[in-house]
């Protein structure tokens, strides 16, 4: 899913950027300081640093899908949404080109705030990008909710620090049946008298309509207390 997100950006980068592919390259390497000393022609790094659960979308919604072959039904709970969070930081010879990809790739960006999945895919989604449940979220520059310093997060690279912004992309995660169980059948009991005075016990909706259940309990009890009634008049 992760790889097919990486493909997805590229995509609509070098898409909607209108940006030749052997311009410059898109990696999603960490970027040490070895890794940008390897570089050879104009790159935009995008680093996926961070993945966490979007509380803000948790649904306690569960579905239930039957089985009537079996008499089986089960249990689904929603899917669990996650953004996964990338530091897009441009690396070249010159710092002016630095700066040209870095506003092509955030003016690119900033204008999907969310990428279609249905009724139909976007062209440039790969994978199972194209196959999630819900449209995906996109959320650009913003760092607030991340409570990230920037200055940190380049000194455990070890790298000099570069002017960079986030991407967080929401994805969904599905989770797989928890339990399977029986379908409910109602059961409906009803106490009647018999022909003789005496009381029986029905059943209906879960046994054969209108089938007497005997012995039963019920009956017993019923019984038991009519012989006593009978027997102090």
């Amino acid at each position: 899913m992760i790889h097919d997100l990486n493909e997805t950006l590229k995509n609509l980068i070098y898409g909607r950027g209108k940006i030749a592919r052997e311009a410059m390259d898109i990696t999603f390497e960490q970027p040490t300081r070895d890794w940008s000393a390897t570089l050879n022609r104009p790159t935009l790094n995008c680093w996926l640093f961070d993945l966490r659960e979007n509380t803000r979308l948790r649904s306690m919604e569960v579905r239930y899908e039957r089985n009537d072959a079996v008499r089986t039904a089960n249990r689904q709970v929603a899917a669990l949404r996650f953004g996964l969070t990338y530091l897009v930081s441009a690396w070249a010879n010159r710092i002016e080109d630095e700066h040209l990809l870095l506003w092509r790739a955030l003016a690119v960006l900033s204008h999907i705030p969310l990428l279609r999945v249905s009724p139909a895919p976007e062209p440039e989604l790969k994978g199972d990008i194209a196959r999630q449940p819900y449209d995906i979220p996109m959320q650009v520059g913003q760092t607030d909710e991340l409570g990230i310093n920037m200055t940190d997060l380049w000194s455990v690279v070890g790298n000099d620090m570069h002017a960079g912004f986030f991407v967080t992309a929401t994805l969904a995660l599905e989770r797989q049946y928890l339990e399977e169980m029986p379908q409910v059948r109602e059961r409906t009991i009803a106490i009647g008298q018999r022909g003789d005075g005496r009381f029986a016990v029905y059943t209906d909706g879960g046994g054969t309509p209108g089938q007497q259940v005997s012995p039963h309990p019920l009956i017993a009890l019923v019984e038991d207390l009519e012989d006593e009634m009978g027997q102090g008049s």
